[in-house]
């Protein structure tokens, strides 16, 4: 038999030895340090593997605060070794150690800070512990903080992109144009006349309507006029583009170059609407009063009336007949006329002439008569059965204008 050193230690030519990190050796099991290595080229050594780190004493693997040459020997995932001086694991400012390792955090894990975050537009924020959160302005879509487009889920409407967006729904909820606003695209907007709309709900214009075929649009309805802001109704004086704008009844759209709404100079402006006038009313020309044979006259304010010659039925102007209602003799159509009676004054021919259908005349003889007194030729008598006329008694003779006596 023969003295040897058993396998774990090592001769150094005189004795028998366990070997520390950097000492000679023949193979592992020498080497003293925990997860050692023999190894080199020619003469081994033990070493510790590039992932482990000696601490004078064994060779281990680092946890993160724990000193390291290389980043190798940490046994953290993610983690970096890095230092001034002495370096140490550590991990990167993007990574949260979990007790473990380094890692990105997901929403609703816990961070120290916003980049450990691995969702974009994350926070890291809380009371105590810090996680990594959406802002109130982001939606988390499972992946990432994002804002939401119309039509996109969301959980309140700072999430929505869309300026005036809602974020309403049964259920899931998404971004949405409130029924008054129209997408255009990008944001929710109020339409004004001439762009684009779903509904006349999101038209901005008072009194405006959503029409068009295909594409509809906001207009103003044919009856109102578009002032730059709202459609309106159009007062006499105001611009117009068709009569239809006119809010007074029988106004007409006018003029040269803008057009704006005007009474028809048969009409007068009460103020409201453009009417003709009645006898009595106020007036600036004749052609607007409705009587026929009225006058437009006044000192200061003219006002419809009947000329002196002419009396009111309640509808026209007119002359009277005899025996129509009068109230002064120039109204009566007869010449000769007069305007008499008690209470009611009507035209009635005077005693003294006859109505021939059409004048109050004298009565030469051989004409009809109904009394004497109508009778022109002196000394003439009215007689005969049925229709009466003037005649010369049979004690006269007619000489051509009066009857005189056969008997001078």
């Amino acid at each position: 038999m023969t003295c040897e050193c058993p396998v774990t230690h090592f001769h150094d030519g005189t004795n028998c030895l366990r070997r520390a990190i950097g000492e000679s050796c023949t193979h592992v099991t020498q080497c003293i340090a925990n997860n050692s290595e023999c190894t080199g080229d020619g003469t081994k050594t033990c070493k510790c593997p590039v992932t482990y780190f000696h601490d004078g004493t064994n060779c281990l693997r680092r946890a993160i605060g724990e000193s390291c040459t290389n980043v190798s020997q940490c046994i953290a995932t993610n983690a970096e070794c890095t230092g001034d001086g002495t370096k140490t694991c550590k991990c990167p400012v993007t990574h949260f150690h979990d007790g473990t390792n380094c890692l990105r955090r997901a929403i609703g894990e816990s961070c120290t800070n916003v980049s450990q975050c691995i969702a974009t537009n994350a926070e890291c924020t809380g009371d105590g512990t810090k996680s990594c959160k959406c802002p109130v302005t982001h939606f988390h879509d499972g992946t990432n903080c994002v804002r939401r487009a119309i039509g996109e889920s969301c959980t309140n409407v700072s999430q929505c992109i869309a300026t005036n967006a809602e974020c309403t729904g049964d259920g899931t909820k998404s971004c949405k144009c409130p029924v008054t606003h129209f997408h255009d695209g990008t944001n929710c907007v109020r339409r004004a006349i001439g762009e684009s709309c779903t509904n006349v709900s999101q038209c901005i214009a008072t009194n405006a309507e959503c029409t068009g075929d295909g594409t509809k649009s906001c207009k103003c309805p044919v009856t109102h006029f578009h002032d730059g802001t709202n459609c309106v109704r159009r007062a006499i004086g105001e611009s117009c583009t068709n009569v239809s704008q006119c809010i007074a009844t029988n106004a007409e759209c006018t003029g040269d170059g803008t057009k704006s709404c005007k009474c028809p100079v048969t009409h007068f402006h009460d103020g409201t609407n453009c009417v003709r006038r009645a006898i009595g009313e106020s007036c600036t020309n004749v052609s607007q009063c409705i009587a026929t044979n009225a006058e437009c006259t006044g000192d200061g304010t003219k006002s419809c009336k009947c000329p002196v010659t002419h009396f009111h039925d309640g509808t026209n102007c007119v002359r009277r007949a005899i025996g129509e209602s009068c109230t002064n003799v120039s109204q009566c159509i007869a010449t000769n006329a007069e305007c008499t009676g008690d209470g009611t004054k009507s035209c009635k021919c005077p005693v003294t002439h006859f109505h021939d259908g059409t004048n109050c005349v004298r009565r030469a003889i051989g004409e009809s008569c109904t009394n004497v007194a109508q009778c022109i030729a002196n000394n003439a008598e009215c007689t005969g059965d049925g229709t009466k006329s003037c005649k010369c008694p049979v004690t006269h003779f007619h000489d051509g204008t009066n009857c005189v006596s056969k008997y001078l």
